[in-house]
């Protein structure tokens, strides 16, 4: 959802809430506290036809989408 912070395993499949392929190729680039990205989002690099669903958010299928990134931190799992 908009302006929450969203925790997930980098590389991870399914992705879940809302991140992407896009997203990730975007993180990827980032450092940590470095200021806010708009990123626009081509449907192939987003959800696709299938298009995303959750409680906070919803894209249409084949949708082009645009997100606001902020990377606050990068932790290493155990």
């Amino acid at each position: 959802g908009r302006g929450k912070a969203l925790v997930f395993l980098f590389g991870s499949r399914p992705f879940k809430e809302g991140v992407c392929p896009g997203v990730e190729a975007a993180l990827r680039t980032m450092r940590a506290g470095g200021g806010e990205r708009e990123v626009l989002v081509p449907a192939a690099q987003g959800f696709g036809a299938r298009g995303f669903a959750s409680a906070a958010w919803s894209a249409p299928p084949d949708a082009d989408l645009k997100y606001v990134l902020t990377l606050e931190r990068v932790s290493i799992p155990p």
